[in-house]
């Protein structure tokens, strides 16, 4: 049989346990921001640069070429 100090354990094991899970879960599955960037070429080759809002593309289209 199971005795209360045994329980409390088991209790608060489990409880780390799922917090852990559920963080690195968050942290793995979040949504990135919108103001970064998902390619690591310049805006010159970038398929997306019309509708792109960074600052890096809008320099870039004010550029004179």
């Amino acid at each position: 049989m199971i005795n209360r100090k045994e329980f409390i354990i088991k209790i608060l094991r489990g409880i780390a346990l799922i917090s852990i899970t559920l963080v690195s879960g968050l942290l793995i599955f979040r949504e990135k921001s919108e103001e970064e960037c998902n390619f690591d070429f310049a805006c010159k080759n970038c398929s997306k640069l019309n509708d792109c809002s960074l600052n890096q593309a809008i320099n870039y289209k004010k550029k004179p070429e």
